[in-house]
């Protein structure tokens, strides 16, 4: 009988033990690791860069020259009628070289001193024009001009002839518009002085007046 209590509590003993290391492999197992964070990077910004298109000049909207630049730097011929104590015309090569100024390189210039087309003069000069600011939209501006050279005076009557040379001044004012049509005043004067058989004489210091018009190619 002894035996069998021995066996009987050996028994016992081992399925407590065993019992008891089920508990601790349970409890073990319960414990679970902490679970690993993934860090997936944030996705790389898309940096837009936007290039701004400059407009040129020449994409804008065709516009004059003047009205871009404040005045035209191209070299123009001006053909211009005076009329007045004779009738006269003129040729002129003028370039600006500012919006306020421009130079006349060359005038060349025929006058009739009187309307009996018995006095001519041809004149060579060259000289400056100033102008005013614009207006109407820039369509009109004022205009003064200077021109000082050569003057040559052919008197001629039927069996009388007499050329004489001397020094000539031109100025005048007046107004430009549509950057091609212009009008005015002018005034010459020429230190020529010619006195022909008694019968006529142009004095020295003499003035003429003229209305002038004229356009700008």
């Amino acid at each position: 009988m002894n035996y069998i209590k021995l066996f009987v509590t050996v028994f016992a003993m081992a399925l407590a033990l065993n019992a008891s290391a089920q508990s601790k492999t349970t409890a073990k197992s319960k414990t679970a690791a902490p679970a690993k964070t993934t860090t997936t990077a944030a996705p790389k910004k898309t940096t837009t860069t936007t290039t701004a298109r400059t407009t040129s000049a020449n994409d804008r909207p065709s516009a004059t020259r003047s009205s871009n630049k404040g005045y035209d730097p191209d070299v123009h011929f001006m053909l211009e009628t005076r009329i007045g104590s004779g009738l006269g015309e003129n040729l002129v090569l003028e370039k600006e070289f500012h919006k306020y100024v421009a130079v006349d390189f060359f005038s060349l210039g025929y006058t009739s001193e009187n309307w009996k087309f018995d006095t001519h003069k041809i004149s060579a000069k060259t000289g400056a024009r100033g102008f005013s600011p614009r207006w109407w939209g820039g369509r009109m501006r004022a205009y003064t001009d200077l021109a000082l050279g050569y003057d040559c005076v052919i008197f001629s009557l039927p069996g009388f002839s007499e050329t004489s040379h001397g020094f000539g001044l031109t100025w005048g004012l007046g107004i430009h518009m549509l950057d091609h049509f212009y009008f005015g005043y002018s005034l010459d004067y020429t230190t020529i002085s010619m006195n022909i058989g008694g019968i006529a004489s142009v004095s020295g210091g003499a003035t003429s007046h003229f209305f002038k018009f004229g356009y700008r190619f």
